[in-house]
């Protein structure tokens, strides 16, 4: 139990625990085989071997695995994930429901079989099965720390992929945000990002910083309301309704550094697709504008 801990613990790819868990039952637990399975959600509800260790010798190759209400579906792996619930065979020799396996299993020295489901949530996805060479070799105490191994090691597996799953999610907004920032910058049209809260210009692009004059630096410390040169409540307004996505054109004085003001019509139709796909850096609440001088 402890070398299974310590296992679940340091994991850090799922596949390569699950081949851990199944060598430490072996190695350590003395068992003769061990193997894990994922339900699959096929036609047949089949069952795929992904981790096994000990003395299998083409065992899982040879044999069919099902968790459906079938015949190929009645031996200890497809019932445990079928019902949720441990289940062992004492001696396959003697259990009916095992014929289609009792074969090959003979050959190899099984003598009795306990299987153990894994749960994500309320959901079985797979269990482990474990094969002894002496009959009867399953009581009411191993079960129980072998179902405690089961649950822990499911609950590892979710923590796994989890974990993968939020680094994706970081990996594909980074990769998102770096096309944004492609566009934005290469982009011909001058383009400013602005917060619709406030106002403040959180960005500009190198064709802002020509045509307005100013360094980006010195432009992302400023607000809107700095260079628009139209009434307060006129720039609030466009603002607003920049937000609700109502008017998408606008016609606005702005003024540059060297004191020259000119007619600005802002389009903010493209610059919204942008930063849908890679914008999210700046908050849900920025808008991307893209300007240019009205003649």
């Amino acid at each position: 139990t402890n070398s299974c801990n310590l296992a679940l613990i340091h994991a850090t790819d799922e596949m390569q625990l699950l081949q851990t868990i199944c060598s430490i039952m072996v190695d350590i637990g003395g068992y003769r085989m061990a193997w894990i399975g994922y339900a699959e959600h096929d036609k047949a509800k089949s069952i795929r071997p992904v981790a096994q260790a000990g003395f299998e010798q083409g065992y899982l190759k040879l044999s069919s695995f099902s968790w459906a209400d079938v015949p190929l579906g009645q031996g200890p792996t497809g019932t445990a994930i079928r019902t949720a619930q441990p289940f062992s065979i004492s001696d396959i020799q003697k259990d009916p429901k095992f014929e289609p396996w009792r074969h090959e299993a003979s050959k190899r020295g099984y003598a009795s079989i306990q299987c153990l489901p894994m749960k994500m949530g309320n959901e079985v996805f797979g269990a482990i099965t474990i094969y002894s060479e002496l009959k009867n070799d399953c009581n009411a105490e191993e079960t129980k720390l072998l179902t405690a191994l089961a649950d822990n090691l499911a609950y590892g597996i979710t923590m796994l992929r989890n974990r993968k799953a939020k680094q994706q999610a970081v990996d594909e907004l980074k990769q998102s945000e770096e096309r944004f920032r492609k566009l934005f910058e290469g982009h011909a049209s001058i383009m400013l990002i602005i917060d619709p809260d406030t106002g403040a210009i959180i960005d500009a692009n190198p064709s802002a910083e020509v045509f307005y004059g100013w360094s980006i630096q010195d432009i992302r410390r400023m607000h809107i309301q700095d260079i628009n040169t139209q009434p307060s409540e006129t720039v609030k307004n466009n603002l607003e309704t920049l937000k609700s996505s109502k008017q998408n054109k606008f016609l606005v004085s702005h003024r540059r550094a060297n004191g020259w003001t000119c007619y600005i019509l802002i389009d903010t139709r493209r610059s919204h697709r942008f930063l849908r796909k890679g914008g999210m850096k700046y908050g849900a609440s920025s808008t991307t504008s893209s300007l240019r001088q009205a003649v």
